[in-house]
């Protein structure tokens, strides 16, 4: 259990994502001098697709089973490429009607220790 002192601290740090992201038990980190971006990794994947198929919608599934789906923009639509990989995505978290969103600012490949 974190201390509630912490999810001040955090709070405050980075955003309202901070304690969701904490309730969670997803990693956050402090991305340069930004403060407000949270770092998410996990597997890209589909979560919705077109009446042909095709994807139109994407997930960032955590080691922790928690899945935010991505919020559409220029940054995300790249993450097609890299569907089934593990990336590090670095953004916002956010909740709309108790669903999970992430808004990517930027991305690179996971890479394992």
């Amino acid at each position: 259990m974190v201390p509630v002192f912490c999810l001040q601290i955090l709070r405050i740090s980075f955003g309202a994502g901070a304690e969701i992201a904490l309730r969670e038990g997803v990693t956050l980190e402090r991305e340069g001098m930004v403060q407000g971006l949270t770092r998410v990794a996990g597997i890209i994947s589909p979560c919705d697709w077109d009446e042909a198929g095709n994807p139109t919608q994407l997930q960032v599934c955590t080691p922790g089973e928690i899945d935010f789906t991505l919020e559409d923009n220029d940054v995300s639509r790249q993450l097609y490429d890299h569907v089934q990989r593990t990336m590090v995505l670095f953004g916002t978290i956010y909740e709309v009607d108790d669903d999970k969103y992430f808004k990517v600012f930027r991305f690179e490949a996971h890479i394992k220790p």
